[in-house]
């Protein structure tokens, strides 16, 4: 089971993956940089141990925290050379598509999250004129719990 715990401290890398969602698991495009963040929510709770107002006679909340989701930000290049063993001529990644991303803290310690799925809810694709083959910046909303850090494939 994931380790709850660190789904409230965020973590960057330079290196990954995102990966078509299912199977077969074929490549996407490749990340240059990424960053994850995650949200806390407050969840006001009265109870009868919270102090009242004398004024209003209303019971004034106490605070719970909760995980309101995690996010990736991913920057990287969709390679549309169908001849590259590593992405694939067509990717199909929009905007609102689900993928899996393969995130390194260190590639050449291959660690970091493996097996990230999560929807693309903001995709830019754009030109470079530094000869980036199509480079692209996405934000991807996590689906469950962010996995454990460890060995990443």
């Amino acid at each position: 089971m994931p380790d709850l715990t660190q789904n409230y401290q965020p973590t960057a890398g330079t290196d990954g993956r995102v990966r078509k969602h299912g199977s077969p698991p074929t490549i996407l495009a490749g990340v240059t940089k990424w960053e994850r963040f995650a949200v806390t929510k407050a969840i006001p709770v009265k109870h009868f141990g919270a102090p009242a107002d004398p004024a209003t006679l209303t019971v004034q909340p106490r605070i719970l925290k909760s995980l309101g989701g995690n996010k990736v930000r991913v920057e990287g290049n969709v390679n549309l050379d169908p001849a590259d063993q590593t992405e694939t001529g067509t990717t199909n990644l929009t905007n609102g598509v689900f993928v899996t991303l393969d995130l390194y803290g260190s590639k050449s310690e291959q660690v970091g999250y493996s097996n990230v799925a999560g929807l693309v809810t903001e995709f830019k694709l754009g030109q470079s004129p530094d000869n980036r083959i199509f480079p692209f910046s996405a934000e991807i909303t996590i689906d469950g719990p962010f996995p454990a850090w460890g060995d990443v494939a």
